[in-house]
């Protein structure tokens, strides 16, 4: 192959692959905490406040974290609670940070979220959590752990665009 078909061959594929990953961007909806509060105290199945203890990938966009829940807004849970996030709306959890999660149920029952949702690192959902009010008493658990996992979905909120 000729230098000149080279660089040409290198350029082409360069332009597929950034425009195969800008494909797999998240666009969200502009949101104040405000709104964001309200419209999640009402689509949610779960908003809690909990500790890192695992992610794992499992399958090719999709990552399962395992959670410690400190404190509740909605929903049944306590102890420890699996949360799955795919594509490009993926929230890159880190083992061993505080989070807001606000997570939906998929089809399969599954708790899923994503960054237009405004689940992200308590350090940056103080307004937040401010506006979500006082936390729900957590019931006491037998240490078990919940456990939901099955596929990836493609569940989306109002929140996504």
């Amino acid at each position: 192959m000729s230098k000149p078909n080279l660089i040409v061959s290198f350029f082409a594929i360069t332009i597929i692959c950034l425009s195969a990953h800008g494909a797999l961007a998240c666009l969200c909806e502009p949101m104040s905490p405000k709104q964001r509060a309200k419209l999640m105290k009402i689509n949610a199945d779960a908003i809690f406040t909990g500790t890192v203890l695992s992610t794992v990938q499992i399958s090719l966009q999709t990552w399962e974290t395992t959670f410690l829940v400190k404190d509740s807004w909605k929903g049944e849970t306590s102890g420890e609670i699996k949360v799955q996030s795919s594509g490009g709306c993926r929230v890159g959890f880190v083992v061993g940070m505080m989070n807001l999660v606000y997570g939906k149920r998929n089809e399969a029952g599954v708790l899923v979220t994503g960054v237009c949702w405004g689940t992200r690192s308590t350090n940056f959902a103080k307004e937040d959590l401010k506006r979500l009010g006082k936390p729900m008493r957590l019931k006491k658990t037998d240490n078990k752990p919940q456990s939901q996992s099955a596929s990836q979905s493609s569940l989306s909120l109002s929140a996504c665009i």
